[in-house]
């Protein structure tokens, strides 16, 4: 199998039934017997991408091996998935134009396929939106550079406007989320019906291993400076 020829035309494929749009999403490939994994490169508008512009990648400790481009920012997402899960060969992230609208529009979004209904039960009318960090220090904290929170502060007004329920989280790392940090996260969604505060749990998934959990006391500090703003906050996990 031709497997860059192949990458390529699922990114194009992907946008022609408007399942992603410009550069949004990726598409990996995963070949078992070499273990190796293709990649779209990062931020290429999918009509524009040819076999050598797609990335190699070893699985084993995520080494470009062959390529000139920059591989997706969601690389090692995309490493994790074929290390814990060795059956899958393909992971496609898309960004369909119309479950956005229904986002934007404010509505649910109605089972159209059996398989969604016998899996999700009924309607899309829930949403759980993570908040990474405060607005100052978001970019430092997605590990984007040049990270535009705009979208971001969007959806959450978004949430705030509408009808549909909802909740926002923020996963805590220690040394990465500090009280006050947590205070500035209240004020900015001041008004979330439900707000929750989840500890840091180590995972082979984690692409830095020096993250820590906080301490059961540190958890409470953070618990209390969310409740300033946001009376309902819980802490989860």
């Amino acid at each position: 199998m031709n497997y860059k020829a192949e990458l390529v035309a699922a990114g194009r494929i992907m946008l022609e039934k408007g399942l992603t749009v410009e550069t949004w999403g990726n598409i990996s490939l995963y070949d078992p017997e070499s273990g190796l994994v293709y990649m779209t490169p990062s931020a290429m508008p999918y009509h524009t991408i040819v076999e050598e512009d797609v990335v190699v990648v070893r699985l084993a400790d995520g080494a470009v091996v062959e390529g000139f481009r920059k591989p997706t920012v969601e690389k090692e997402l995309h490493l994790g998935v074929y290390r814990n899960r060795p059956e899958i060969r393909s992971v496609i992230h898309t960004h369909p134009v119309y479950s956005q609208v229904f986002a934007v529009l404010h509505q649910s979004i109605p089972p159209i396929i059996d398989e969604a209904a016998q899996i999700l039960g009924g309607v899309v009318d829930y949403v759980a939106m993570d908040i990474k960090n405060c607005p100052d220090k978001y970019a430092e904290t997605v590990g984007v550079k040049g990270f535009s929170i705009q979208p971001v502060k969007d959806s959450v007004r978004l949430l705030l406007q509408g009808t549909a329920g909802y909740e926002f989280r923020t996963t805590v790392v220690k040394g990465m989320h500090t009280p006050q940090d947590i205070v500035e996260i209240g004020k900015w969604i001041q008004g979330a019906e439900k707000y929750f505060i989840q500890p840091y749990r180590d995972s082979d998934l984690v692409i830095d291993r020096s993250c820590e959990r906080h301490s059961d006391e540190e958890l409470q500090a953070l618990l209390a400076a969310a409740r300033e703003y946001i009376p309902a906050a819980e802490i989860r996990g």
